[in-house]
């Protein structure tokens, strides 16, 4: 309640007052007791605040596997054609001429 009192208390006392009459008032206090205790009870405050800072991790932590996946696929599909580029390149050096010194020099070196 305000000090001076302004008309949302005044309909909030009448509306108590209303309602308690026939011994209500009891009731009306022991709900406002829990309330307000639950509202201030801290080991809740500090579990929600706990449950949410673990759920914006958890999500940052699936953002950035997300992105490593993505990366790593990105990176598999570089390797495979990296892999067959080298292929095709050994294919055509082996059908080269093996007349050039570069081309004997370099399949020398491919074969063990």
């Amino acid at each position: 309640m305000h000090l001076r009192g302004c008309e949302d208390c005044s309909c909030y006392v009448r509306h108590v007052v209303n309602h308690s009459r026939n011994g209500g008032i009891n009731l009306i206090q022991k709900l406002q007791h829990e309330h307000w205790r639950s509202e201030l009870d801290l080991k809740q405050v500090y579990e929600r605040a706990y449950d949410m800072g673990y759920d914006r991790a958890q999500d940052k932590y699936e953002a950035q596997m997300e992105e490593l996946q993505n990366k790593n696929d990105t990176l598999r599909a570089w390797i495979e054609e990296l892999e067959w580029e080298n292929a095709r390149l050994t294919e055509q050096l082996q059908s080269a001429s093996k007349e050039t010194k570069r081309a004997r020099l370099l399949l020398s070196q491919l074969s063990p």
